[in-house]
């Protein structure tokens, strides 16, 4: 079984998109007159399957690529401590960006054993991410009243050489422009949530826990009052708050506007609570911390600004909006004409600028 675990979590560094486990359509009913089919198996382990310890994707190619760290690190974007340290504690997350008929082959592992490897080590079953480099349009749930997308999340940018820590910016319509750093470098990773149809982010630095997402109440910053129906958060009982760690959490503390309202307590999954009173906070803004803490002694906080009306002044920082949502075809239109113009205008200004000399004439004396 470690054999086929380390070939799923390889697929998995590869790849990372949306896993869903729900059964297939039901079959149309059968006539009473129908029999059952029973599909008989050719094979125990089919003679292609067989040979995976001599053929397999990544029996043929792991260990060679153990041998060679930069290589490794670069097609799994883990170093080869990191990936042991993840086979060891964690062992392969849920997600690869492959079907289990494509796993099937690519590594000769059976899906019911892919199936059960993934059910069995899942942390976050049907889960929706994004790592690195990668394109996702989130959409409302359905029946939630809304057309358009909540955000655009993208890797291309990542964080401008430095330059700009968060790249995160919204359209003029409400729509989310949310570029995400690389995962190469700078091991940044993204988790985000719907929470009653409110859409809520967070960007992390991996190896960094306790992993915390405020989704009740939201960030103001990151609220569309067009699309999503923020009077929820009014009407809410309860502070909700996702925490995520490799050991036990063993305390979720929460502060409003600085004082400590309570602990929150464990509802289900990584899913934490703690009833408000929201009516208190029904005008201004407001800041909610969360300060987390595991059996590891590990300690981390987040908080944001909030706010239970729809004209919350708060805005994203200019440099990351200039960046993100100005036209780049547009702006290197309107340089390329204008360097042109700077050329003639150059030429011009010579041109008229320009006066004779005179020579004084040389006279030769022999």
């Amino acid at each position: 079984m470690p054999f086929e675990i380390a070939s799923v979590l390889m697929a998995w560094l590869t790849y990372f998109t949306f896993f869903d486990d729900d059964d297939d359509d039901d079959d149309e009913e059968e006539t009473p007159e129908e029999e059952p089919r029973v599909k008989r198996r050719r094979y125990w382990v089919h003679p292609v399957v067989a040979q995976q310890p001599q053929k397999g994707h990544f029996a043929a190619f792991y260990g060679d690529l153990r041998s060679y760290p930069e290589m490794f690190s670069n097609f799994c974007r883990l170093s080869v401590q990191l990936f042991d340290k993840l086979l060891e504690e964690r062992q392969p997350d849920s997600s690869t960006g492959n079907s289990f008929a494509s796993i099937h082959y690519e590594f000769l592992v059976g899906q019911s054993t892919i199936t059960g490897i993934l059910r069995r080590t899942s942390q976050f079953p049907n889960c929706i991410g994004a790592l690195d480099s990668k394109y996702l349009c989130v959409k409302k749930p359905p029946c939630s009243g809304s057309r358009s997308a909540v955000a655009y999340m993208c890797g291309h940018l990542h964080t401008l050489g430095g330059l700009a820590p968060v790249l995160h910016s919204q359209h003029h319509q409400g729509t989310l422009k949310l570029e995400l750093g690389d995962w190469m470098h700078n091991r940044r990773y993204r988790i985000f949530a719907f929470d009653h149809d409110l859409f809520s982010v967070v960007d992390l630095q991996f190896d960094e826990w306790p992993a915390i997402l405020i989704t009740n109440p939201k960030s103001a910053l990151y609220t569309n009052p067009a699309e999503e129906p923020l009077q929820r958060i009014l009407h809410s009982t309860h502070i909700r708050i996702l925490v995520f760690s490799l050991h036990p959490i063993t305390s979720v503390k929460v502060f409003i506007d600085g004082k400590e309202v309570g602990e929150a307590v464990h509802s289900s999954g990584p899913l934490y609570v703690l009833e408000w009173m929201a009516e208190n906070y029904k005008t201004g803004l407001h800041e909610i911390k969360v300060k987390a803490e595991d059996a590891a002694e590990g300690s981390q906080s987040r908080s944001h600004l909030f706010s239970l009306e729809d004209d919350a002044a708060v805005s994203f920082s200019i440099f990351p909006s200039l960046i993100l949502l100005m036209d780049h075809y547009v702006v290197s239109q309107v340089l390329f004409i204008l360097a042109v113009l700077s050329q003639f205008i150059l030429l011009i200004f010579y041109r008229f600028k320009r006066q004779t000399i005179l020579r004084e004439s040389v006279t030769i004396f022999l």
